[in-house]
C-alpha cells in the first residue's frame, strides 16, 4: 500500500497547493507587523501565525477540503485496481487515513516552515510578552493560561490540527463510502457552516463535540472546553474506531435517502418553486435585509431577526411597518394565489379521472402550500444569516434592541427562543391564510378576490379596540406578542392557539362541503 500512499499525497499536492501557500506568506507578512508593533517573540508570531481562526476557517480550510476532493476522486478511478489488491476493505481504508495522517502533518508543516522563514528577525525568546491587552494578542495569553512556554504550544498547536483534518478527511472519505456525492457534499458545507456560526456566537459552548473548528484551531477547544480540551482527544480517537468498525462489517452497504413524494406533489412544487419565484422572493428578502442593515447600523443579529418580523401593533399606524409586513406576507400568498389560478387552468380532466379520490388532490395542494410558506421562511433566516456574516454581525445578544426592551421592561426573549417563535408563528399565520384565499377560492372560483380581502384586513391594525389583537392577520408580528412587548401584547400560547384554531376550523370546512365545487 505504499504506492497508494505516495499516489495520495501526489495528488493532493498538486500546483494549485502553491496560491495556498502564497496566501499565508502575505497574510504572514501582516501578521508579523503586528508582532513588531506589540514587541512579541519569534515563537509568539507562530502562534499568531498558526492560530489566525479567519485565515483558517476562510481559506486553510476550504483549501484542504478543495485538495481532498482531487485527490478523492483520482482515487475514484484506480479504486477497484487496489480493492483488488488488498485482502480486506478495512485495510484499504486504514491505508487512506495513514494517508491522511501524512498529508496533514505535511499541509501544516509548510505553514510552519514559512512562519518560521517569515519570522527571521524577531527576537529569539522561548517566552510569553507581557503586552496590552488587544483583539490580535488575546490568543497568545491564552495560551500562556495553558502552556509554560510559546514552543510548548507551537508543539500542541501543530498536533492539534494534523489530528484535526485527519479526522476531517477521515469523515469524508467514511460518508463518501455510504452516501452519494451530493449528499456528503451537502455535509460537509452544514459542518462548514457551523464551523462559521461558531465563530459568532457561543452556540459551540453547547455541544463542542458537533462543531469540527474545536478539532483544528486549539482555543477554540480552550474557549470552549477550558483544562478539559483533552477530551477532543479522546473524542476523535473514539469517532476513529467508530468509523473502523463500521467500514470492517459494513463496507459494502449504501446508505440511500430518497424523499417519496407523490407525483401531484412534484407538480405543484415545480410551479411553486419556480426560478421565477425563487428570484422574486430572494430578491425581495435581500433587499429587506440591506435596508435594515444600513438604516440602522448597530446590530446584532438577533435585532436584525426582531427587526424584520417585528411587524406592526395595533391601534396605531407605522408605514414602514405596515409596508413591511404587508409585502413580506404578501409575497407569498401572492404567489399561492396565482399558482391556484394556474394549477386550475392547467389541470386537466385526464389528472381529475385518473384521482382515486378528489380529496388526494386537496391533500396535495395543502401539503405543496406548506412546503413553500415554511421553504420562504427558512429561505429568509437562510439570507439574514449570510448577509449577517458578510457584514460581520455578532451572533450573541441584542444590542440596539436592548434600550427598547429596557424601555417595555421585558427581558427579552433568548435568542434560540427568538428563531422558534418566529418559525412557528409566522408559518401558523401564512398557512392560515393560504386557507383563507382557497376557502374563498373555492367559493368564487378566483384566487384574486381572497387575496384582495386578506390584504384589506390588515387596516384593522389602526382601530385601538381589544379584539383586533385576536384577529389572525398579523398576529405573528412579534409587536403584538407580550414576550417582546410586554404587557400590552399577547402571549406566544395564545396567538399559536388562535392560529391552530382558525386553521383548523377553515381546514375542516374546506375538507367537508367547499373543495368539491372546484371539480
Amino acid at each position: 500500500m505504499t504506492s497508494l500512499i505516495k499516489n495520495n499525497i501526489h495528488h493532493f499536492f498538486s500546483k494549485g497547493i502553491w496560491i495556498v501557500l502564497l496566501t499565508f506568506s502575505v497574510y504572514a507578512v501582516y501578521l508579523k507587523g503586528i508582532a513588531i508593533q506589540f514587541n512579541l517573540s519569534f515563537f509568539e508570531f507562530s502562534i499568531l501565525a498558526l492560530t489566525d481562526h479567519y485565515y483558517i476557517l476562510y481559506f486553510f480550510i476550504l483549501s484542504f477540503l478543495y485538495f481532498l476532493y482531487k485527490f478523492a476522486e483520482s482515487n475514484k478511478k484506480i479504486e477497484d485496481m487496489i480493492l483488488m489488491r488488498s485482502k480486506r476493505f478495512v485495510t484499504y481504508f486504514l491505508t487512506q487515513v495513514l494517508s491522511l495522517l501524512i498529508i496533514s502533518s505535511l499541509f501544516v508543516f509548510l505553514h510552519v516552515m514559512i512562519s518560521i522563514v517569515i519570522g527571521i528577525g524577531l527576537r529569539f525568546e522561548n517566552v510569553f510578552t507581557t503586552v496590552p491587552v488587544d483583539i490580535n494578542t488575546l490568543i497568545t495569553s491564552e495560551f500562556e493560561r495553558f502552556f509554560s512556554t510559546p514552543l510548548v504550544s507551537l508543539f500542541f498547536i501543530y498536533l492539534h490540527m494534523v489530528l484535526g483534518l485527519t479526522l476531517l478527511g477521515t469523515l469524508f472519505i467514511f460518508l463518501r463510502q455510504f452516501l452519494h456525492p451530493k449528499v456528503v457534499i451537502a455535509c460537509i458545507i452544514v459542518s462548514y457552516i457551523l464551523m462559521l456560526l461558531s465563530i459568532r456566537s457561543e452556540v459551540d459552548s453547547i455541544v463542542p463535540f458537533l462543531f469540527l473548528n474545536n478539532y483544528i484551531v486549539l482555543h477554540h477547544a480552550f474557549v470552549t472546553l477550558g483544562e478539559n480540551y483533552y477530551l477532543l482527544f479522546i473524542a476523535e480517537l473514539l469517532l476513529m474506531v467508530c468509523m473502523v468498525m463500521v467500514i470492517k462489517r459494513y463496507w459494502n452497504k449504501t446508505l440511500t435517502i430518497s424523499l417519496s413524494i407523490p407525483i401531484l406533489d412534484k407538480w405543484n412544487l415545480s410551479m411553486l418553486l419556480s426560478k421565477n419565484h425563487l428570484v422574486v422572493m430572494v430578491v425581495f428578502v435581500t433587499i429587506h435585509v440591506l435596508s435594515i442593515i444600513l438604516r440602522i447600523g448597530d446590530l446584532t443579529y438577533f435585532d436584525l431577526l426582531t427587526i424584520q418580523f417585528y411587524g406592526h401593533g395595533t391601534g396605531n399606524f407605522h408605514l414602514i411597518y405596515f409596508l413591511s409586513l404587508v409585502v413580506y406576507n404578501g409575497i407569498p400568498l401572492y404567489l399561492l394565489s396565482y399558482f391556484l389560478e394556474k394549477e386550475s387552468a392547467d389541470r386537466s380532466s385526464f389528472i381529475t379521472i385518473r384521482l382515486k379520490h378528489k380529496k388526494e388532490w386537496l391533500f396535495s395542494i395543502l401539503r405543496s402550500a406548506s412546503i413553500f410558506i415554511f421553504a420562504y421562511i427558512i429561505l429568509t433566516i437562510s439570507i439574514s444569516s449570510l448577509i449577517s456574516f458578510l457584514f460581520r454581525l455578532p451572533f450573541q445578544g441584542y444590542e440596539y434592541m436592548t434600550p427598547v426592551f429596557e424601555e417595555l421592561h421585558v427581558n427579552g426573549v433568548k435568542p434560540l427562543n427568538l428563531i422558534g417563535i418566529i418559525v412557528s408563528s409566522k408559518f401558523a399565520e401564512l398557512v392560515f391564510s393560504f386557507l383563507f384565499v382557497f376557502f374563498l377560492f373555492c367559493l368564487t372560483r378566483t384566487a384574486t378576490t381572497g387575496f384582495i380581502l386578506l390584504m384589506a384586513s390588515y387596516m384593522f391594525c389602526i382601530f385601538d379596540t381589544p379584539i383586533v389583537n385576536y384577529l389572525p392577520t398579523g398576529m405573528s408580528s412579534l409587536l403584538r406578542m407580550k414576550e417582546t412587548v410586554g404587557s400590552g401584547g399577547i402571549s406566544f400560547f395564545t396567538t399559536i392557539s388562535i392560529l391552530s384554531m382558525a386553521t383548523i376550523g377553515l381546514y375542516i370546512m374546506i375538507r367537508k362541503w367547499f373543495f368539491q365545487r372546484i371539480f
